[in-house]
């Protein structure tokens, strides 16, 4: 049984308006029931059935990996659901206009089409008794018709509007199969109260799964660690042996139309100093300003005169962002959540897996809050050491921008850059700290060493300092690009003398060609992987004009998907007269007249056993007819040769399988009529 006229029509332009395609959903309407008003008829067969459901499986194959790549994985899900109306809409139509009333089964799967292929070539597994069996089928207009309200229902629309269509158009098709003997009215009543019933138990769901989930995220949360934390900052000082980062590439940067590039990324920066580790005073987080869908205002005060381009995964879709200390703009950035502490951390929640934004940027004041109380702190079992270096240096009644340079200048001079510590660390309970012992014995440290150090010296002279962690930009990649490796990890000092604060990395420059040295011999390899699957991730995540290509050629690709079919058809109608193609029986020698025998047989009660082939059949009923053995051998030897003979069969065998089946079967009316 097919829809109502005009249920389809009806919920096709609810489906377009609940997910935003309601000219889509009124062309789809229009089709169809303009079609069934016009009374269309199309002259199909199997093969054209066939073609069309794999054509509409491959699109919707193909619209699937093409939404996995451009949108946020589960948000794909449910925006490849919204398409699934048209995707199969050239099925809906094919059985709506054309001569099938359902669809047989084995249609929908091409490993039992071809099974049943293979059966149907060798007789020896009852082929002909599959051919001429009555194949069942499903009627998949009703099956369509909830998959438009499924697709509805995948749209970020309102709840209430679309379970108002749900009920209305539920009540519709169901309205036709309603017990005859229920009076109208009562049947009204009770599908009215199970509405009602349902709305209020779906309500009452969703309110339990938010509780639910947010208990259970949570409980994640209070398990999991997270990659960085801008609240504290475990350092390496103190540690002996070597310092181990890869040459793993986490971010990927373009400089802008002025060529330039800024030399540190932040991701965070620390006030209190305690033993071996950083802590940031501030803990809370203000939302910052969205405009659009992609771009956020971290100072609307000030314009941003460079630009530099920024590409890097985000695990589960949320992290904190390393952007230059005068970022003031970030655009290309689809995120639901982004926010920034008094310290400078800007962090995005569900965001996509793989970003490539853009990040507007100037010299100045940042959007770090004033100089604190914090900012001036140095701990007690510092301040011996530090003192020591400071009567080196005489720098106790220094201007800060001497003391600046100097401090550049001991550091450069006097120390070297190390990944490596021998012998044992002195503990924080002897005279000397691993932090003098840094400064006064062994000169010789990685960064966190030396940042440590010139941010408690210059506390130590009363000049507000910061601890910051993030990354140096340093290795070009050609073209005004660069990487950022996982070994390009580095800390510097923020200072406050000119009013706002600014990077002051004191690590000796030669730190990069070191760590340049550490590289392993299979990086090559390695980057041209990263450099694939940044490639692809560009595309996946719609940050690649590949995208929009793509989606034109599904066009074309369709039309031509089309053009074959009906190509296809014309010349099959060319190769036969339509008589001699049936629905189930599209293979070579389907019109055999060895098929009308059989026919006859079985109207007669003669069953042909699956399994059996022709010899065997009629061996076991040829003492109940009157034909001889040898006319029958002759039949089935033009059968198979014209079924399975590449060559068929020539004009004169042909005709002779003709008029020996035509004798047979005037031998089975004469038979009949003296047992009648």
């Amino acid at each position: 049984m097919k829809t109502p006229a005009g249920l389809i029509g009806s919920t096709l332009l609810f489906w377009g308006w609940q997910t935003g395609r309601i000219w889509w959903g009124a062309l789809a309407a229009v089709l169809l029931e303009g079609g069934r008003l016009a009374r269309w008829q199309w002259e199909l067969g199997e093969v054209e059935y066939r073609r069309i459901w794999d054509y509409s499986t491959l699109m919707a194959g193909a619209l699937f990996f093409f939404f996995l790549g451009s949108e946020e994985r589960v948000r794909s899900t449910f925006v490849f659901v919204q398409w699934l109306p048209l995707v199969y809409l050239p099925l809906v139509m094919a059985q709506w206009f054309g001569p099938w009333d359902k669809m047989p089964f084995h249609l929908f799967s091409w490993l039992v089409r071809r099974r049943r292929r293979k059966a149907l070539l060798n007789p020896r597994l009852g082929g002909a008794s599959m051919e001429i069996a009555e194949d069942r089928g499903l009627n998949i207009t009703y099956p369509y018709f909830a998959l438009c309200l499924l697709s509805a229902g995948s749209a970020y629309s309102e709840t209430l509007w679309y379970y108002a269509g749900l009920s209305f158009f539920g009540g519709w098709a169901l309205w036709l199969s309603r017990p005859r003997r229920l009076p109208e009215w009562l049947w009204i009543v009770v599908f009215a109260g199970a509405v009602g019933v349902a709305f209020k138990a779906h309500q009452s769901l969703r309110i339990l799964q938010q509780m639910v989930e947010g208990q259970i995220g949570n409980f994640i949360s209070s398990l999991a660690q997270r990659e960085l934390d801008s609240n504290e900052n475990h350092t390496a000082i103190g540690q002996v042996g070597k310092l181990k980062l890869s040459g793993r590439i986490v971010m990927r940067l373009q400089a802008g139309s002025d060529g330039g590039m800024p030399a540190l990324l932040r991701e965070a920066s620390y006030q209190a100093f305690q033993r071996t580790s950083w802590f940031g005073a501030s803990r809370e987080y203000a939302a910052v300003t969205p405009e659009g869908d992609d771009a956020w205002i971290l100072r609307a005060d000030r314009v941003g005169l460079q630009t530099v381009g920024i590409a890097r995964y985000m695990k589960r879709g949320k992290g904190t962002l390393a952007l230059p200390g005068g970022a003031v703009r970030i655009e290309r950035l689809p995120a639901v959540d982004m926010e920034t502490n008094s310290l400078g951390v800007v962090r995005v929640a569900e965001a996509p897996g793989f970003s490539d934004f853009l990040v507007h940027y100037s010299s100045g004041p940042t959007r770090d809050s004033p100089p604190e109380r914090d900012d001036l702190d140095v701990p007690e079992t510092e301040r011996a050491a530090l003192a020591q270096i400071l009567n080196e240096l005489q720098l106790a009644r220094a201007h800060p921008e001497e003391v600046l340079k100097s401090l550049r200048a001991f550091f450069q001079e006097r120390f070297e850059y190390s990944t490596w510590l021998r012998g044992t660390p002195p503990a924080s309970t002897n005279t000397l700290t691993p932090l003098g012992d840094f400064l006064l014995k062994r000169r010789a440290g990685h960064c966190e060493y030396f940042a440590t150090a010139t941010v408690l010296l210059l506390r130590q002279l009363g000049i507000p300092a910061r601890y910051a962690t993030g990354y140096a930009v340093m290795e070009s990649a050609g073209s005004g690009r660069y990487v950022v490796r996982e070994r390009h990890a580095h800390a510097w000092c923020l200072v406050n003398v000119r009013g706002f604060w600014e990077d002051f990395d004191t690590t000796p420059s030669t730190w990069g060609e070191i760590e340049a040295r550490r590289a392993s011999a299979f990086e090559s390899v390695r980057d041209a992987i990263s450099w694939l699957r940044f490639q692809f991730s560009r595309w996946r995540w719609s940050q690649s004009g590949l995208r929009q290509y793509l989606l034109w050629l599904l066009i074309p690709a369709a039309a031509g998907l089309f053009w074959q079919f009906f190509l296809a058809k014309r010349r099959a109608k060319t190769a036969g007269s339509a008589s001699e193609r049936t629905l189930f029986m599209p293979l070579t020698g389907a019109d055999s007249e060895l098929y009308q025998i059989a026919e006859r047989l079985r109207q007669r009660g003669f069953q042909r056993e699956v399994g059996e082939n022709w010899t065997a059949w009629f061996q076991r009923i040829g003492p109940e007819l009157d034909g001889n053995q040898e006319r029958l051998s002759l039949l089935i030897r033009l059968h198979n040769r014209y079924r399975f003979d590449p060559a068929g069969l020539s004009s004169a065998d042909r005709s002779k399988l003709r008029e020996q089946a035509a004798e047979w079967l005037a031998t089975l009316r004469r038979g009949k009529s003296r047992r009648s």
